[in-house]
This record gives C-alpha cells, sequence and structure tokens, in this order.
C-alpha cells in the first residue's frame, strides 16, 4: 500500500473519522495481493471499523499445529494476529492453543518475537484482559511498553489504556488514574481519538470507585471527541460505560439512548460478544420494557466469560481462573445453582437436582441430554447436547462457527478444517431431529422461546442417569423400571445400566430378573 494512503487512514482514526476510514478501505475491494505488514495494518483497521470477519479473512488461512511449526518466520505476525481475532470472536481454546504452539515455535528456533512482530505483547495482553486476567494481562502490557515498540502514538495510547483497564479491575484505581492523567498531558489537541479514550478509562475508574459525579464528566469529555455518525466499536465501548453511569445514577431514560446506540453498532456485525452482553446487562438493569427473551438468554448463559452474569444468579466456582472485576466482586452472592431454567419469558438460576418440571409439559434437558415432547423422550449424544447448549446459550448474540467448534471440540482436531467439517455435521443431525437451527454468517442461533429449556451453567452434560436419578422413585431399581420409565429397550436398559456399572454410578446384587441395582450417592 502506498504510504500516502496508510497516512490518510491512521490519521482518520486519531480523528476518529469513522466515516473517512470505511470509505478508502473501500476503495480496495478487488485487491488481491498484500504484502505481510499491509495484511497486519488492513486486519487492525477494519477491527477498528467494526468489521472482524474482513479483520480475519485478509489474514489468510489459519495454520494448523503441524503447519505452524514448519511455518517461515515472516508468516508468524499473522498468525499471532489470527489467534488473536479468534479469540476476539469467542474462540478462546483454539487462540490460546495457537498462543502456545508459537511460543513454543518462538523458543525452539530463539526467533526475536518482538522485532519480527513488535505487538507480539500487547496482542498477548488482550487476549487476557479479554478473559478479566488483568495480573497476566497487565504484565504483558507492561512488557510492551518497557520494549518501546510502538508503531506510531495510537498504537502506544492503546496499550497504555489496556494497562489501565487492568488497574481497575484489580481495584488499583489510583494507579490507573496516574498512567491515564499521564497520558492525556502528552496529547496534542489534534489526536482526539485518543483523548476521547482517556477520558472513558478515567470515567471508568471513577465509577467504579463509586465517584458518579466525576464520573459523568469524564464521559461527557470523552462524548466532546466522538464524531455523531461514529460507528467504530470504540463509540459502542463507550455508549456502553456512560450508559451504565447513568443507570447507576437512576437516569434511567438517558441510560437507554445510550445503551441502544452502541447495541445498533455491534448488531451491524458479528462483533466480540463480551461486548453485546455488558450493553444488555445495562439495559435490562435500566428496566427497559422491551428487551427480548433471547437477549436475557445471551446475558446470562453465553459461552464467553462475563462477569455480569454472576450478578443475575450464575454460581462462582471457587477454582475459577477468571477472577472477578474487584467491583462485581463486592456485589457477588454466593449461591449453589448449577443450571438456568428457561421458560419463554424468563432465564432463572436453579440447581438441578432439586428442579421438577411440570408434568406433561414438553422440554428439553441438556443437563441430561433429553428431549421430552409430548411424552415421548428422545435422546441426545453428550456431543449434541453441548452443541445445542452452546448455540442456545448464545441467545440473541448466535454463536461464530469457530467458537462453536471451539467449545463443543476444545482443541482435539489436527486440522481447523476437521473442526468445521464436524460441527457442520453436529448440526445437519439436530436439524435431522427437529431443532430449527438458523445459520447465517457463519453463526448460529436457535428460537428458544417455544418449550421449557434447562441449561448446564457449565455445559458439562451429566447423562441420563442425572435424570433418572432425581426422579427414580427410591434408591433402587429394576432394568424393568428404567425400561418403563424411558419406554426404551431391553437392549438399551442394558447399554445404559453397563456404562452406569462401568463408571460406578450404580452398584448390583441379585441375578436374572430380581437383579437390584443401587443409586451410588455422591459422597
Amino acid at each position: 500500500m502506498k504510504e500516502d494512503f496508510v497516512k490518510l487512514i491512521e490519521q482518520a482514526i486519531l480523528e476518529n473519522n469513522f466515516e473517512i476510514v470505511v470509505k478508502e478501505l473501500s476503495k480496495l475491494k478487488g485487491v488481491r495481493s498484500f504484502c505481510v505488514k499491509d495484511k497486519l495494518r488492513l486486519s487492525e483497521w477494519y477491527l477498528w471499523a467494526n468489521e472482524p470477519d474482513k479483520a480475519l479473512k485478509i489474514l489468510g488461512d489459519l495454520a494448523s499445529e503441524s503447519e505452524l511449526l514448519n511455518i517461515n518466520q515472516e508468516e508468524i505476525p499473522l498468525q499471532i494476529r489470527h489467534a488473536y481475532l479468534l479469540n476476539f470472536l469467542g474462540a478462546k481454546y483454539v487462540a490460546m492453543k495457537h498462543f502456545e504452539v508459537i511460543d513454543k515455535i518462538v523458543n525452539e528456533r530463539n526467533i526475536p518475537i518482538s522485532t519480527i512482530y513488535p505487538k507480539y505483547f500487547e496482542t498477548k495482553g488482550k487476549v487476557f484482559l479479554s478473559a478479566y486476567m488483568f495480573k497476566e494481562a497487565a504484565t504483558f502490557f507492561e512488557k510492551a511498553i518497557e520494549l518501546n515498540s510502538f508503531s506510531n502514538r495510537l498504537n502506544m495510547a492503546v496499550v497504555k489504556v489496556s494497562l489501565a483497564d487492568c488497574y481497575n479491575g484489580l481495584g488499583e484505581y489510583e494507579s490507573s488514574k496516574s498512567l491515564v492523567e499521564g497520558l492525556l498531558s502528552e496529547l496534542s489537541s489534534e489526536e482526539i481519538s485518543l483523548k476521547s479514550m482517556c477520558h472513558e478509562v478515567l470515567g471508568e475508574c471513577y465509577l467504579f470507585e463509586g465517584n458518579l459525579s466525576r464520573a459523568r464528566l469524564e464521559f461527557n469529555s470523552a462524548w466532546k471527541y466522538l464524531k455523531d455518525k461514529n460507528e467504530s466499536k470504540d463509540m459502542a465501548y463507550l455508549c456502553q460505560m456512560s450508559g451504565a453511569c447513568y443507570v447507576l445514577a437512576g437516569e434511567d431514560e438517558k441510560a437507554q439512548v445510550e445503551l441502544l446506540k452502541g447495541i445498533e453498532i455491534l448488531n451491524k456485525k458479528n462483533s466480540q460478544p463480551i461486548a453485546k452482553m455488558s450493553l444488555y446487562y445495562w439495559l435490562e438493569k435500566s428496566g427497559y420494557n422491551d428487551l427480548e427473551f433471547e437477549d436475557k438468554v445471551m446475558v446470562r448463559a453465553h459461552h464467553s466469560f462475563s462477569p455480569y452474569r454472576y450478578l443475575l444468579g450464575k454460581s462462582l466456582n471457587p477454582n475459577n481462573k477468571n477472577p472477578l472485576p474487584k467491583w462485581i466482586e463486592k456485589q457477588y452472592v454466593q449461591n449453589s445453582a448449577d443450571c438456568w431454567l428457561l421458560d419463554g419469558s424468563e432465564i432463572l438460576p436453579a440447581i438441578y437436582d432439586e428442579l421438577r418440571i411440570e408434568e406433561n409439559k414438553n422440554f428439553w434437558d441438556l443437563c441430561s441430554g433429553l428431549i421430552n415432547i409430548n411424552e415421548s423422550f428422545t435422546f441426545l449424544t453428550e456431543i449434541e447436547s453441548s452443541t445445542l447448549n452452546i448455540i442456545i446459550g448464545s441467545g440473541s448474540a448466535g454463536v461464530s462457527e469457530w467458537a462453536l467448534i471451539d467449545y463443543v471440540y476444545r482443541q482435539e482436531f489436527i486440522h481447523p478444517s476437521v473442526g468445521v467439517d464436524r460441527i457442520k455435521k453436529i448440526v445437519k443431525q439436530l436439524k435431522t431431529k427437529g431443532f430449527e437451527i438458523e445459520t447465517k454468517d457463519r453463526h448460529f442461533k436457535i428460537d428458544s422461546s417455544k418449550v421449557q429449556i434447562i441449561l448446564p451453567m457449565d455445559n458439562k452434560i451429566r447423562g441420563q442417569f442425572a435424570y433418572f436419578m432425581k426422579n427414580c422413585p427410591g434408591e433402587e431399581f429394576k432394568r424393568s423400571d428404567l425400561e418403563n420409565f424411558f419406554s426404551i429397550t431391553k437392549s438399551m436398559a442394558n447399554r445404559w445400566i453397563g456404562e452406569w456399572e462401568e463408571k460406578e454410578m450404580i452398584s448390583s446384587s441379585g441375578n436374572g430378573k430380581a437383579k437390584i441395582y443401587s443409586i451410588k450417592k455422591a459422597s
């Protein structure tokens, strides 16, 4: 790309001129050949313009692990950027695995990673920050600042603001203020994009401290630097936090205007799920009356990590690697819920073993892999149950193909294309079983408002045994009881019993038709 074109785009971003960036990028349509450096630039620009799919596509194919091990050194930055964007779209396991292999290559070949890709530490920091792993993220951002190999002032400012976000998450508000105020003092009057970014982060800092009046002043300062027609993701994030400030101040109507604007921006593209979840959380908190059921589902049950769902009933595992932001941690109330109950209008936290479905009511129990329609059971495999759980939990946002593959299969496929083929087959199987899964732009959705649904909070499928155990009239049963309960064949009952005995879920005594099976209670 010509240097004049690069300067034009970067200046437009600094000035928050969304329209110019979009217009200039559209001129590249039809151009098929770019060098590695230009591909990386374009990927960043497309993401700033809220075009994550284009940001990913311009990089080319994602390499498999074996391909990574033999990759040319010059191509490594493209794969690092790939991992970052996959994480952005919700495929965190693939992203982390990709980083592990890249780190292995870098160490084995003694590759000067910060030389061939100066944004390496910044990129890893952003990945950990998106997972709310603030300490780890801060370490990478601090390393990036120490190396001081920024390509421009925007790059430098983004890293410092991201580090301030880490400090906010850790509750180190004075460190955050000091860093951002120091950055603000260095900026010129023309760098309005950076000024807006700084005031937004300061607003978040005061918001989390509980100083709403000062937070409002900072958010208002941030708004001054943004153009009305700006549809960048930065605008959506400002809408979120400024709207949150209005909610906490009791100014719900003002909050709804800003939150709905942010949602409108993100809904135009397949944007980061976490950002949408945060906006919808605050919109619900504002008392907005027209919130769709699928929006409520997304905020609570989407597979992407969001701390807000812990304020809506999700239980926190003490061993959770994702610590809650300090200001959310203070509000969290410990509970024992392990599943969500969806009834078409509300989604409520529940304890599976205590949950009872009304008699003669249709339901999808994805904790145990059971579908009950008109008192007739359909049984799902663990993979089918897990796939449905992820799609249903994604609610109105839907789930990207990559993220669905990621959560269902984790990292077990050798080449990315294998995962794509597998998930397509699973979705096809589910459609043949009557599930109306909508597929659009490589995203999956399903209407969950028509039937009562139970979703496991941890996506761990317990199998049919879990449902039978909690509904069994006693602690003992015969094979015929199992056959009658589920209306299954003798051979299927024997197969299930064999699996349960192998997993030491049950024990047996007696022989033949008199054989009795005892349910082992968890110690």
